[in-house]
């Protein structure tokens, strides 16, 4: 299954070459356990990551499947690792957080595996590596010998044909180490197991084929046990993880860890707070420099005016104000609006004043009445003015021209109201 012709492997740093391995030539099948050994520095799990493609190689050829793959790219070694290869570590790589069914539901759940068709497969397997008792304990209170055999679960739901170990028992007690290696002897019968090991005695009656690495070249390639030899292996169709799974996921990460939820929430609600304050502000700047912004064409910036005119531009008419009248809301129209956004100059035979007009509810004056109609008007101003309260007389009801940017409107005035805070 497994071919390895003349290949080396090399390392760059630093303008220096470092030799992995060189020339090594090798052909593994179905069915084996094979271990290799080696001092440290052999070349051995450099080896074992080409093997599992997680290393490239420079020179030779590694054949999978009768398949050539020195032409492979990233992504292809990817596929390549998905379909053919479960890795098994020294140091576990579990999630601690999950359960021991959890940790091996995952494996399934990555390969896009349906919701339906894991759970019997998960416990077939918790079966098979003698953790049933243990099915629903979190990985963090286990033994390394369990968990160890929690990361051999989690290989076999991948349903590779390869499955690869580097040093599965360096960090567990001798018979807990025995029982790992029981364990994986038990599996290669169908499947190509590969163990990187120091410990060739606790190891060797198990193996079909024993290899021995130095200084990046194998001294010894020995077939111990013969084995019926593989034809091509057929590989599980991979899936990519499905959206309902992708949703189980996110929903088991944060409320898996409480502290974890607790924190995630707090950070979520800090930065809703911090959004929704940030917009407040902001509409409230907004509004003030609405309220307080100048135009040169509309002096008169009271929120409850509204100026329409016509897409063509043309002159409202009675008609038209009639139609607007009768729209819900509308309350009062303003003809001659503009006039508020201009100083105007008002007078008459006796008298000539200069002012703003402004169109406000008034419910009365000091002297004189309120208007009645749309050709009347009063003036507001202080009472410390003269011709306010000295020259009443000459006011009321007497007509006067209102001057407006060359426009002259005849109106008459009707009343006065006194404020103060107008001065004089």
């Amino acid at each position: 299954m497994l071919k390895l012709k003349n290949v080396s492997k090399y390392y760059y740093q630093d303008g220096v070459i470092t030799e992995g391995f060189s020339k090594v030539s090798l052909e593994l099948h179905i069915g084996e356990f094979v271990v290799i050994t080696g001092e440290s520095g052999s070349g051995k799990s450099t080896l074992l990551n080409v093997l599992s493609g997680l290393d490239t190689y420079e020179d030779g050829e590694m054949y999978i499947n009768g398949e050539e793959t020195s032409h492979y790219t990233e992504n292809d070694f990817l596929e390549y690792r998905r379909k053919y290869v479960s890795n098994i570590f020294q140091n576990f790589n579990l999630v601690n957080s999950y359960t021991v069914y959890e940790n091996i539901e995952l494996a399934m759940i990555m390969n896009g595996e349906k919701h339906k068709d894991i759970k019997k497969r998960v416990n077939e397997i918790i079966d098979i590596v003698g953790l049933k008792k243990y099915k629903n304990t979190h990985t963090s209170k286990l033994s390394g010998g369990q968990k160890q055999r929690v990361a051999i679960a989690r290989a076999l739901a991948n349903e590779t044909p390869i499955i690869v170990a580097d040093e599965p028992t360096g960090s567990l007690d001798s018979k807990a180490s025995k029982d790992i290696i029981k364990l994986l002897h038990e599996i290669s019968k169908d499947k190509l197991v590969i163990i990187v090991t120091h410990n060739k005695k606790e190891i060797e009656e198990y193996a079909t084929r024993l290899i021995r690495m130095h200084d990046g070249k194998i001294l010894e390639n020995k077939c111990l046990n013969k084995i019926n030899l593989d034809s091509d292996v057929e590989t599980k169709d991979i899936r990519n993880i499905s959206l309902f799974n992708k949703i189980r996921l996110g929903i088991r990460n944060a409320f898996n860890l409480p502290v974890k939820m607790l924190l995630m929430i707090a950070i979520f609600m800090l930065i809703i707070i911090t959004l929704v304050s940030n917009y407040a502000s902001f509409k409230q700047a907004e509004n003030q420099e609405s309220e307080t912004s100048f135009s040169m064409h509309f002096i008169n910036a009271s929120d409850k005016r509204i100026i329409i005119n016509k897409k063509n531009k043309e002159s409202f008419n009675d008609s038209d104000f009639k139609k607007i009248n009768e729209i819900n809301g509308i309350n009062y129209i303003i003809k001659n609006d503009l006039l508020t956004d201009q100083d105007i100059n008002i007078s008459s035979e006796m008298l000539s004043m200069n002012g703003r007009i402004e169109f406000n509810e008034i419910e009365n004056v000091d002297v004189g009445r309120l208007p009645s109609n749309d050709n009347e008007f009063i003036i507001i101003g202080s009472k410390d003015n003269y011709f306010l309260s000295h020259m009443s007389e000459d006011i009321l009801n007497k007509e006067f021209s209102i001057n407006n940017i060359g426009n002259e409107i005849k109106s008459t005035a009707v009343g006065i109201k006194y404020d103060e805070s107008l001065g004089e």
